[in-house]
């Protein structure tokens, strides 16, 4: 058995999750953002869709963007008709949104479509609690 199917991907998560709290502390940007985040951004989004399906919300279409200002237009018109929400979102976003280093209003404010109540998914995109304040990465 591969050595990354025997480690707990929580654990991985965290400790990736401190390294950018640390980065973001002495204002040192950088990181893996290759190999290793791309892994924990396969489980977050598993976790996802495994709460999501989980609930009585619609289904929600997680779309991978690679960097936040490419948030435009990735998404058909809304219609009222529409019955899947889409969330544009960076890999990077999707790492720090599941480990709660996003406040509430940071979620809200992504490019969410075709999505009526917003707040409704916060809870289950967040693993344990949305940042109390802002938080912005080096």
């Amino acid at each position: 058995m591969p050595i990354a199917e025997q480690i707990d991907p929580w654990l991985v998560i965290d400790l990736w999750t401190h390294e950018q709290d640390v980065r973001g502390a002495v204002g040192v940007a950088g990181g893996d953002l290759g190999s290793s985040l791309d892994w924990i951004v396969d489980h977050v989004l598993q976790d996802w869709q495994n709460r999501i399906d989980q609930s009585t919300l619609l289904p929600l279409s997680v779309e991978l963007v690679d960097t936040p200002k490419a948030l435009v237009d990735l998404a058909p018109p809304q219609t009222t008709e529409t019955r899947v929400g889409v969330l544009p979102i960076a890999p990077y976003e999707v790492a720090r949104v599941f480990a709660g280093r996003r406040s509430r209003q940071q979620i809200l404010g992504y490019d969410w479509r075709c999505v009526a109540d917003r707040s409704v998914y916060i809870e289950l995109l967040v693993a344990l609690t949305p940042a109390i304040q802002d938080i912005v990465d080096a």
